[in-house]
């Protein structure tokens, strides 16, 4: 399966510590084509969350589990365009540029499991009655001064989670929780399984080659 790049809510839990950290990819979803609106017009955009455990910051989520790594998503639209938010992410995360072949169709799947560094940041809801933590910035892992060496980031604990839409209701998509099962099921292409649905055209938003981790 590959989930290809062209040119919000949340369960109860405690937030992810505010900094700099990490982390490790560990969840690409795909959620389909969702209906928004922006300043008062509607948009029909392909979006997907990208989700990455941070393996020094730890928390009981659960007493029979015990201590586990904070997991964190952020949601993109699924475009490479120039202005694209996961365009900016992913060129940071690489130390540079797509190349023009890269952005006529980038495999996404190709991050899951690799390394990077995370900014986290705390911001209060528009009323002020609410606190969101929120992935603002994404870049590769330093190397250490001394050694010249990329800074080692511990080995993944969560098991990987990849979720492409066209699978439908599959074993992976019943193992999501239930907030990200629903808004993929407002999905075009998900209600389209259904026998229900609105057909609607996405509209996308607008150093050494060993060192980039993919």
């Amino acid at each position: 399966m590959a989930l290809i790049a062209t040119s919000k809510g949340g369960s109860s839990r405690p937030l992810t510590p505010a900094g700099t950290h990490i982390a490790r990819c560990v969840r690409l979803i795909d959620l389909g084509t969702q209906h928004d609106e922006f300043q008062g017009k509607p948009k029909i955009l392909q979006k997907i969350r990208i989700g990455w455990e941070l393996p020094y910051e730890r928390a009981i989520f659960s007493e029979e589990k015990g201590e586990q790594a904070f997991l964190i998503d952020k949601e993109y639209t699924l475009s490479l365009g120039e202005k694209a938010n996961l365009r900016h992410d992913l060129e940071g995360w690489r130390g540079r540029a797509f190349t023009e072949e890269e952005l006529a169709g980038f495999d996404l799947t190709t991050i899951v499991g690799k390394a990077c560094m995370i900014t986290v940041v705390h911001k209060k809801s528009a009323d002020g009655t609410k606190t969101y933590d929120r992935v603002t910035s994404v870049s590769s892992v330093p190397k250490d001064p001394a050694t010249k060496k990329t800074m080692a980031c511990p080995p993944q604990e969560n098991p990987t989670v990849i979720y492409d839409i066209a699978d439908g209701q599959n074993n992976v998509f019943d193992e999501l929780p239930a907030w990200i099962q629903d808004k993929i099921k407002d999905s075009d292409e998900f209600k389209n399984m259904t026998g229900g649905g609105d057909k609607g055209s996405p509209v996308n938003e607008s150093e050494d080659e060993d060192d980039i981790p993919f």
